[in-house]
């Protein structure tokens, strides 16, 4: 627990003077973090001359894009800038103005955000005249083994991707499934609920099935009644169990090609309790939606029936 301060520490070596191209006097900027530069004027650049008053450089290599943020005191997202990406490089005339700059700079950091990490620069991290080029050794193609902690965080993460996916498939099929028409009591749709938070607990889905066949004359009647263009809501309730094609998993939720990290794919267990929750959480979702646009319809009613009987 003993830290001890290094004042000469640095976060990458330079290279030595003897590489520096015989006959050019420079200093090699290059930014090892993205940095987010602004004019005196307070607009964005892309040239570090600007943002730091030095004469203009001799050559610049510089790419850019936008960044983002999160400031997690307001629980808001942070506009959005213009950076310089990290390894673009600036070469600039030596002088001792701007030694003393670009010195400051790399103890500070240069542009905003800089405690978030932004703005990092290095001084003469590459100087060499030449440059080498190699070319690492093919691949054999297979891709190396996990060991026993690594595979298990592997198949964590594959599953919770597959999760997401769920996500977004049962938000647009919600989306989808909300122009029912004909009316239900909310009793009947308690009930099925009901019915579907069981089944889920009990990961047996067969038994909204078995609701809906039992259910009396009467109350199988208001099932039929409410439609989505030709399909019965008693009819398509039946598919909640099925695991074919025909069944609301493969119909609205089952991705299309199961997601692979490292070749692993998601266990059979896995997509199994995931089919039977989010199947379940569909129809808990639409009858949900059915609610609401009953009751919507019932508060637009309200104000022209009483104003026929004021009549």
């Amino acid at each position: 627990q003993n830290v001890t301060q290094q004042p000469d520490w640095q976060e990458y070596e330079p290279q030595s003077a003897h590489d520096v191209p015989v006959g050019d006097n420079v200093i090699v900027v290059t930014l090892l973090s993205d940095a987010i530069l602004r004019t005196a004027n307070g607009s964005f650049t892309t040239s570090l001359h600007e943002a730091l008053e030095l004469p203009k450089p001799r050559r610049a290599f510089v790419s850019a894009h936008r960044v983002g943020g999160f400031n997690r005191v307001w629980g808001l997202p942070l506009p959005q800038a213009l950076a310089v990406s990290a390894g673009s490089v600036y070469v600039f005339e030596t002088s001792e103005t701007a030694r003393q700059i670009l010195l400051a700079a790399q103890a500070t950091g240069v542009g905003e955000r800089c405690l978030d990490g932004f703005g990092r620069i290095a001084l003469n991290l590459h100087t060499a005249s030449t440059l080498r080029r190699r070319t690492p050794p093919k691949s054999n193609g297979l891709a190396p083994a996990l060991s026993l902690s690594s595979r298990v965080l592997m198949q964590t993460l594959v599953n919770r991707r597959l999760r997401a996916k769920l996500d977004a498939n049962l938000l647009e099929a919600l989306s989808l499934l909300d122009n029912w028409e004909g009316e239900i009591s909310p009793h009947q749709i308690n009930r099925v609920r009901s019915v579907v938070r069981r089944a889920w607990h009990d990961k047996n889905l067969a038994a909204v099935n078995d609701h809906i066949n039992a259910l009396k004359p009467a109350a199988i009647d208001q099932f039929r009644r409410v439609r989505r263009n030709s399909e019965r809501l008693s009819v398509w309730l039946s598919r909640t169990h099925k695991d074919d094609n025909t069944g609301l998993w493969a119909s609205y939720l089952k991705p299309v090609q199961l997601l692979q990290v490292a070749s692993l794919e998601p266990d059979q267990q896995t997509i199994d309790e995931l089919r039977v929750e989010y199947t379940a959480r569909l129809v808990d979702g639409v009858l949900r939606q059915m609610t609401r646009q009953q009751q919507n319809q019932l508060n637009q009613r309200a104000p022209a029936q009483a104003q026929s009987g004021g009549k």
